[in-house]
């Protein structure tokens, strides 16, 4: 058998151009990260659960995203291209409805 041994991943936090914590009104709730790996290539985290706990990914990227100034979710500032150019080539974010929408974080 084959040893089993772990995947990391690094990310330079200056690549990072979305991210993004909500909560549906379901009881799921997300969290998401872009990063742009190289030319025309991007990276998506996702991570999603349901309950009312908050897993360490999420709170791991909510003190990433205080640390470096953006504790509001969404695209970060001077990143607005590249996030558009990701939007476009990769699974378009399903449309929220209003409740949705204010349900966010």
């Amino acid at each position: 058998m084959a040893k089993k041994s772990n995947f990391n991943i690094s990310i330079d936090p200056s690549n990072v151009v979305y991210t993004g914590i909500s909560r549906s009104r379901d009881g799921y709730s997300s969290a998401r990260m872009v990063v742009k790996s190289g030319e025309k290539e991007y990276m998506s985290i996702s991570y999603e659960w349901e309950g009312a706990g908050v897993p360490d990914f999420a709170i791991n990227l909510m003190s990433f995203m205080k640390n470096s100034g953006m504790e509001k979710s969404g695209v970060w500032a001077g990143k607005e291209d590249a996030y558009e150019e990701f939007s476009k080539k990769k699974c378009k974010p399903k449309k929220k409805n209003k409740k949705e929408a204010d349900d966010d974080m």
